[in-house]
């Protein structure tokens, strides 16, 4: 189970081994890039971070041929706020435990897959700390014979936030790639939602092409939604930005937001979660008949009861102007 809104897109869009394939031939550079054979990319069911870092983290693992070969390469994404200095470590001991699992699950093996470790720096600061594993070892003066009897490790380092907006909207990948990863790198610092969204206007409409790619429009939405808040979100407004078909996306959204908070409300034996739901799917309705209905407006269905919302619900259908609703 994912646990912030930064896991929840970056699975939902790089779980997928073709797209996970496309962010690694970004990582790994053209020269070894060239070597491995992407078409047998294979998503592998396992999970490796502490518990205790699960909120900071989320990681993928796939196989994939290099040859004559299988190796493994390991997605990490680090949505910390501040690099970590031990970041080396902890995915040392994440691939200990992957191969842990393949002894496990065949004790015949007489060797270990190669394992390729790419972390994903998704913070606010940059990113001070070396990605090699001796960087963390404190060899003494006239010591250095010591380094070959430690651990000879690295992963490849890759900053999302250090990314120039302009250049991943026109980067040779996938609409659905470069929309997840300005989503990752734009979302948390943009000043305003509407323009936020205007920027990846081009890429939702490429998305729509394809029946296949519209979940990811969806996921985005999510991820806005978790992370400016249900207000900012509620304001956003598709028409304007000339994406009409993207509202009913949202509304498919809002239905599902709804029915989690009216079966929130029932489970809990509550009626926050049934009038919320309620008030909710009325201001949707409302915002779409009457784009330009006042927050004064929107801030009085928010706090009235359920038979009130029911009432102006009912006067909506045939209403000509806002005050015809609350009437």
């Amino acid at each position: 189970m994912t646990a912030t809104p930064h896991d929840a897109l970056f699975k939902a869009t790089f779980s997928v081994p073709g797209r996970a394939a496309e962010l690694l031939r970004v990582a790994l550079g053209p020269e070894l890039a060239a070597r491995i054979d992407w078409s047998s990319l294979a998503a592998e069911n396992a999970s490796f971070i502490d518990e205790a870092l699960r909120s900071q983290q989320a990681d993928l693992l796939f196989t994939v041929r290099l040859g004559e070969r299988t190796i493994c390469p390991y997605l990490l994404l680090e949505h910390k706020s501040t690099p970590e200095r031990w970041t080396g470590f902890q995915v040392l001991k994440y691939v200990l435990r992957i191969w842990d699992s393949r002894l496990s699950a065949d004790p015949r093996l007489t060797a270990l897959p190669p394992v390729l470790a790419v972390v994903l720096y998704n913070g606010d600061r940059s990113w001070s700390f070396a990605s090699d594993f001796q960087a963390l070892v404190d060899i003494p003066p006239g010591g250095e014979f010591l380094r070959e009897y430690n651990p000879q490790f690295r992963f490849v380092f890759v900053d999302l936030s250090a990314m120039d907006g302009e250049a991943l909207r026109t980067h040779d990948t996938s609409a659905s790639v470069r929309l997840t990863l300005l989503a990752l790198t734009e979302t948390r610092a943009a000043g305003d939602v509407q323009t936020l969204v205007a920027g990846w206007i081009g890429l939702m409409r490429e998305l729509m092409r394809d029946p296949h790619d519209v979940a990811t429009i969806r996921h985005i939405f999510s991820y806005l939604y978790a992370v400016r808040g249900k207000a900012e979100f509620g304001r956003l407004d598709l028409r304007a930005l000339d994406f009409p078909e993207g509202e009913a996306i949202m509304e498919t959204m809002a239905e599902a937001l709804i029915n989690k908070g009216l079966q929130k409300g029932l489970q809990e034996g509550r009626q926050e979660g049934r009038q919320e739901g309620h008030a909710e799917l009325f201001i949707r309705l409302l915002r779409r008949k009457f784009p330009q209905v006042a927050a004064a407006r929107v801030a009085l269905a928010e706090a009235a009861d359920i038979a009130t919302i029911d009432r102006w619900s009912d006067q909506l259908l045939t209403a000509a102007t806002v005050d015809e609703v609350f009437a």
